[in-house]
């Protein structure tokens, strides 16, 4: 059973890296969009909204670390 949990955690973990990569991807082609958040961010308060569950790992989280 330990070790079924065990891999479950590494897939969790490397579909997690793939995801976030691919997000990541996905953001780059995206520049209008990104400078205009930047921007937005330099003047106030700019507020991310998920449905995951995943508090730590999401698409808002990626995006926060992506832009800096």
């Amino acid at each position: 059973m330990c070790g079924q949990a065990s891999r479950r955690s590494v897939r969790a973990v490397v579909e997690g890296l793939y995801t976030k990569e691919k997000y990541r991807q996905e953001l780059i082609e995206k520049t209008e969009i990104l400078e205009r958040l930047k921007r937005d961010a330099k003047h106030g308060t700019v507020t991310f909204l998920y449905s995951a569950k995943d508090i730590e790992h999401n698409n808002a989280v990626a995006l926060k670390e992506f832009l800096g």
